[in-house]
Formats: C-alpha cells, sequence, structure tokens
C-alpha cells in the first residue's frame, strides 16, 4: 500500500510539473502530450497493480514489476528516437539556413569576416 502511495505522489508531481513548463512555454504542447500521457500512464499503473500482475503472469512474467520495466525501456527508445528525428530535422534546417544566409551574403559582396572587423 505504501509503494502505491509513493509512486502516486510521485505520478501526481511530475504532471504537475509538465504542466508548468508548459503554462511557461518551455515544452511544445506536442512533447507535452507525450509526457502527459506517460503521466497518466505512470498514475494509473500506481492504482493497478493487482492488474499488472495479472497480466505480467498471463504472458509469463514471473515478477509484475518486470513488465512496467520492459514498458518503461521500450517508452524511453521510442523516446530517444523521436527526439532524434527531431534532432535530425533542425540539423537540416539550420544546415540549409546557414547556406542561404552565405549565398545571400556573397550576393551582397559582405562576408561575416567584414562585418565582424
Amino acid at each position: 500500500m505504501k509503494v502505491s502511495v509513493v509512486l502516486i505522489a510521485i505520478a501526481v508531481v511530475f504532471l504537475v510539473v509538465i504542466l508548468e513548463a508548459l503554462r511557461r512555454r518551455k515544452l511544445s504542447e506536442g512533447y507535452a502530450l507525450l509526457w502527459i500521457s506517460l503521466g497518466v500512464g505512470a498514475f494509473v499503473l500506481a492504482l493497478a497493480r493487482p492488474v499488472i500482475d495479472w497480466l505480467s503472469r498471463s504472458i509469463g512474467i514471473a515478477y509484475g514489476p518486470t513488465l512496467v520495466f520492459a514498458a518503461t525501456t521500450v517508452a524511453l527508445f521510442v523516446i530517444a528516437l523521436n527526439l532524434t528525428i527531431h534532432i535530425t530535422r533542425l540539423e537540416t534546417r539550420v544546415e540549409k539556413l546557414a547556406q542561404e544566409i552565405a549565398l545571400g551574403d556573397a550576393l551582397n559582396g559582405s562576408t561575416s569576416s567584414e562585418e565582424a572587423g
């Protein structure tokens, strides 16, 4: 029982932190939806420990928290992949913008070193 209360408290604090980051515009809506989903999932898992034990036994896992650990690991891999894709898109945009700026400078006859000096 005590573990469930602690897990619920952690999930609630996590959700409050995510909502506050969203309110302060430190987190975009798309990522906030992902993190809120994970927070709600953690809250549900804290409430549904018997369900986790039953589900893990039904798929052949002897210890319920192992299923939660495995699901968490998969979720973190998905998040890492999502963020890597986003970073790749941003790198491509930055490279394209740098090329456009260099082309614009070349057409105007100015260079960054002339402006800095």
